[in-house]
């Protein structure tokens, strides 16, 4: 398939389309009575045969008892009492059940369900190229772009210049960078198929990932849609948090419908391991402390329970690779890490809901990695409800989520 011969060009075309979109959608919560209708009179009957509150529940469990759900190592009169409140049971083990009780968590349910609604155009957080344009277009810094590769053919420069090359000109390119470079899918999530690209001693490109390390080869390690990114050198601070991989805060902005600016709802700096290299996904094995949205100060690191087998790993006071600490740190920069998150937020007066992904570079410079749409909020709600903040709660309840 022949590429196009200007490929910015194209991408500006492609803003421009899919941001006409947003122009003629009405951006105000539908009403519950909206929602009901539009689900079938079966459903509507149903709900006022069993009540609301009955119906929720046997809807929640029906769309929670899954097979992992089913095999997970609790016993069944915890897994109802989980599902039946709207809770995966690895998550809910994990919260404060009395808390749980008081319904200061955002359910799973409400998560998987509902929250993907909550951005009119959440393809736009899923296509990482297309995002980037628009954020570069505004000002923010982001990593640069060195090539995307893909079945028809490889663009390196494609923010840019953009030209083609072949396989052999990329990796002589990535050599001649004699640097660390990233390699992700395109439209990936969860940090799933990203791997780090170095120059080994021998003077070849070799690809790692965890602790396996082995000749890179584009055709097997370059998803079929993939950025080829050059890693970002962090921070002083944060290299000390973990050398294992770029160690990002995961910053939660929220624009409740009719509020004149966005808010940040919440934010974890998120530490890399070395199970997790080159990144610092919670789900894989790595750390997450809370941030104090006030003065930048870290509290104890938690695990994921997928990583634990549904064990609470404890909080971790220090990095359990390598015992730098980590509780009690307060971040460099915090407010101005901030300022330019909400401006970033600002950019986008469609979003309701954006988890940032943000490295902090040797200047301090916040270096914004991607945004997400409909974020898990297990490695955000492992060190306390979101809905126990009150402005959090409104934005919810104004979305018609909870």
């Amino acid at each position: 398939m022949q590429q196009p011969a200007n490929i910015s060009s194209e991408l500006d075309r492609g803003v421009r389309s899919r941001l006409a979109i947003v122009t003629d959608r009405n951006l105000s919560p539908p009403p519950s009575a909206t929602r009901i209708a539009g689900a079938g009179g079966v459903r509507a009957l149903v709900k006022r045969v069993m009540g609301p509150q009955t119906f929720v529940a046997a809807r929640s469990v029906y769309r929670l008892a899954t097979r992992s759900e089913l095999q997970a190592p609790y016993p069944y009169s915890f897994k109802l009492w989980a599902w039946r409140r709207g809770f995966r049971v690895r998550h809910a083990a994990l919260y404060d059940r009395a808390r749980l009780e008081a319904g200061e968590y955002l359910t799973d349910y409400a998560q998987g369900y509902r929250c993907d609604k909550l951005n009119p155009i959440p393809a736009l957080f899923g296509d990482k190229l297309l995002l980037r344009r628009i954020l570069a277009d505004r000002g923010f810094v982001q990593p640069a772009t060195l090539a995307l590769v893909t079945h028809h053919g490889i663009i390196v420069d494609p923010l840019g210049s953009a030209g083609h090359a072949s396989g052999p000109e990329l990796m002589a390119r990535l050599a001649a960078e004699r640097g660390r470079v990233i390699i992700k899918p395109e439209d990936g999530r969860f940090g799933r198929q990203i791997s780090l690209v170095e120059v080994g001693e021998d003077g070849r490109l070799v690809t790692r990932r965890g602790r396996d390390t082995r000749p890179l080869d584009l055709a097997r390690d370059a998803p079929p849609v993939s950025l080829v990114e050059r890693a970002v050198e962090q921070h002083p601070f944060w290299h000390a948090l973990s050398p294992f991989s770029v160690n990002t805060i995961r910053v939660v902005t929220m624009w409740t419908p009719g509020d004149p600016a966005p808010f940040i709802g919440c934010a974890v700096q998120r530490i890399g391991t070395a199970e997790t290299l080159p990144t610092d996904n919670w789900a894989g094995g790595s750390v997450c402390a809370r941030i104090d949205l006030a003065t930048g100060m870290l509290g104890p690191g938690r695990m994921s329970p997928e990583h634990t087998h549904g064990r609470d790993d404890g909080a971790h006071t220090h990095h359990p690779d390598t015992g730098a600490p980590i509780a009690g740190l307060v971040l460099p920069e915090w407010a101005r890490i901030k300022e330019v998150v909400l401006a970033a937020a600002r950019s986008l007066p469609f979003a309701r809901y954006v988890g940032w992904d943000v490295a902090i570079d040797p200047e301090g410079t916040p270096v914004f990695i991607e945004g997400n749409h409909n974020t898990s909020v297990d490695l955000l709600q492992v060190h306390g409800g979101l809905l126990a903040d009150p402005a959090v709660r409104r934005f919810y309840e104004v979305c018609g989520v909870i």
